[in-house]
């Protein structure tokens, strides 16, 4: 067979695998390996309706995004991006929970056992985890695809690594816990410290206050006792004046009276 052909023979079989997908529209179907092929379930009228119309028309579809919920970890995503949850749940799932859809239809195919029974009977007592049960499956899956090669799911037990997260969780809380006690006790250091400090300061105003009255209180008795001697001087001065004025007066009348005395031996001379 030359490259013609081959080629020729590639392109029926591509044109043939089309035509029967076109022809199982409305039955999702699960290639596993071997390329054994497994269904689960038949899409609605409204879903094959919208999946032939986004083929006819180039993929785009009329009117507002039609969104909803994830089944399992109840993120809102695209209808038309959802996916078949079926063995997991009967409901549309999003991208990264459709990597658990994946795991639990290759489990079924190759033992015919239920991955997530463990997880559903936890689910089933306490169904308010659910969000946090496959959201946790879903970002370890997530996370070990980017670490390690592209497809690789590794060696998957749900119940463990929800015991592992459920762990680490807790000891995250605890840490949390301790940080949050650490900064409260430093919160209350600090609010003693301040408290220390005010009562210093709060001292310290008094004292400046009362020492301020004190040296008030002692220039005003300053102030007086300067405003006593003045007066005292003043008072004295005043005394000195007067018997300076006194004396000046009676040395003038002694003057007179001597003059007069000499006027009147004078005159009797004369007589």
């Amino acid at each position: 067979m030359n490259c013609g052909q081959q080629s020729r023979q590639q392109t029926d079989n591509k044109k043939g695998n089309m035509e029967q997908i076109l022809k199982n529209i409305g039955v999702c179907l699960d290639i596993g390996e071997g390329g054994k092929m497994t269904a689960y379930g038949e899409w609605d009228e409204e879903r094959r309706a919208g999946f032939l119309s986004s083929i006819l028309g180039g993929g785009k579809t009329k009117g507002p995004e039609k969104m909803i919920e994830c089944c399992m970890c109840g993120d809102n995503i695209k209808d038309r991006k959802s996916h078949n949850a079926q063995p997991v749940y009967e409901g549309r799932c999003c991208w990264d929970c459709n990597n658990l859809v994946y795991l639990a239809r290759r489990d079924k195919a190759d033992t015919g056992a239920d991955l997530y029974k463990e997880v559903h009977m936890v689910l089933a007592d306490f169904p308010s985890t659910r969000k946090w049960t496959w959201t946790t499956l879903k970002n370890h899956i997530k996370n070990f695809k980017e670490k390690s090669r592209p497809g690789a799911v590794g060696e998957f037990c749900p119940v463990d690594v929800l015991k592992k997260a459920d762990r680490e969780e807790r000891k995250a809380e605890e840490r949390i816990k301790k940080e949050r006690q650490e900064y409260l006790e430093r919160k209350e250091r600090m609010r003693e410290e301040m408290m220390r400090l005010e009562q210093i300061e709060a001292e310290r105003r008094a004292r400046d206050e009362e020492e301020t009255k004190k040296r008030q209180a002692d220039l005003e008795m300053r102030i007086k006792a300067l405003e006593v001697k003045e007066a005292q001087r003043k008072e004295e001065e005043k005394r000195e004046k007067e018997e300076k004025a006194k004396k000046a007066e009676e040395k003038k009348a002694q003057k007179e009276a001597e003059r007069a005395e000499k006027q009147k031996k004078f005159e009797g001379k004369r007589k």
